[in-house]
C-alpha cells in the first residue's frame, strides 16, 4: 500500500530571506561569477549530522585544505548545528563557514555542491542545474545509491568521505570544473526529465482515492 512520488521539490519553502550576513554573501558570489574562471562551490553534508561527528570534522577540515590548495575558487560551507565552526578558525579567506544557509536559493549561485548525497539536496542540484561531488555520510541510508546514480547519469563524481584525501577531493572537483559543461549538460538534461515526470497532481489523485472515497 505504498505509492512512490516524485522527484518533487518545495521552490517556496524559504519564503522571504531576512539574513544580513547571507545578502552580503550574494554579494560576494556574484563578484566572483563575474570573474574570468570564477568558480563557487558549496558544500554541506545536510542536517543530520549529529551521529556522525568525528567523520564530519575530518571531512570539514579537508574541505578547509582544499580550499588553501585552491585560492582561486570561492568555497561555501554550510556546517549545521552540530559542529562548532570555531574548528575551522583561523579559515582562508575564500571559505566562508555558515552554521546553515538557504540552500535551494543559494544554490541558484553556485557552480558545484559537495553534497552527502541525500534525495532531496540532488534534486535541489538538479532543479538549479548545479552538479555534484557526492560523499555518501552514511553506508547505511539512501545515499550510496543516490551517489551511484549521480557518477551513471554523469551529473557529477563521487567520493569515499573516509578514504579521499584533500589531494583526491581537490583533484575531482577540478576534474569537474575543467569538464564543467559536459556535466551542466547532462543536470540540465535531467531537470527536463524531471519536469516531464512531475507528479503534483497523481499526489491529489493518490490521497482522493485513499481518503476520499
Amino acid at each position: 500500500n505504498v505509492s512512490r512520488i516524485g522527484p518533487l521539490i518545495d521552490i517556496r519553502r524559504e519564503g522571504s530571506i531576512k539574513m544580513p550576513r547571507y545578502h552580503s554573501l550574494l554579494a560576494n558570489l556574484e563578484q566572483t561569477s563575474q570573474k574570468p574562471g570564477g568558480f563557487v562551490v558549496y558544500c554541506s553534508l545536510g542536517t543530520v549530522t549529529s551521529g556522525f561527528k568525528k567523520k564530519v570534522k575530518r571531512f570539514f577540515m579537508k574541505i578547509k585544505s582544499v580550499a588553501v590548495r585552491n585560492p582561486e575558487i570561492l568555497f561555501v560551507l554550510s556546517t549545521g548545528k552540530d559542529f562548532d565552526i570555531n574548528q575551522l578558525l583561523p579559515a582562508p579567506s575564500n571559505l566562508l563557514v555558515f552554521v546553515s544557509v538557504p540552500q535551494v536559493d543559494l544554490l541558484q549561485h553556485c557552480h558545484l555542491m559537495v553534497t552527502h548525497g541525500g534525495m532531496n539536496s540532488i534534486t535541489e542540484c538538479i532543479y538549479n542545474e548545479v552538479p555534484m561531488l557526492v560523499f555518501p555520510l552514511s553506508p547505511h541510508w539512501d545515499q550510496p545509491g543516490n551517489s551511484a546514480r549521480v557518477t551513471f547519469q554523469s551529473l557529477g563524481l563521487q567520493g569515499s568521505i573516509l578514504r579521499d584525501s584533500v589531494k583526491s577531493i581537490s583533484r575531482k572537483i577540478n576534474k569537474i570544473r575543467g569538464n564543467y559543461a559536459f556535466y551542466k549538460q547532462n543536470v540540465v538534461k535531467m531537470k527536463v526529465r524531471f519536469e516531464e515526470n512531475n507528479s503534483s497532481t497523481q499526489i491529489v489523485e493518490i490521497l482522493q482515492g485513499h481518503f476520499f472515497l
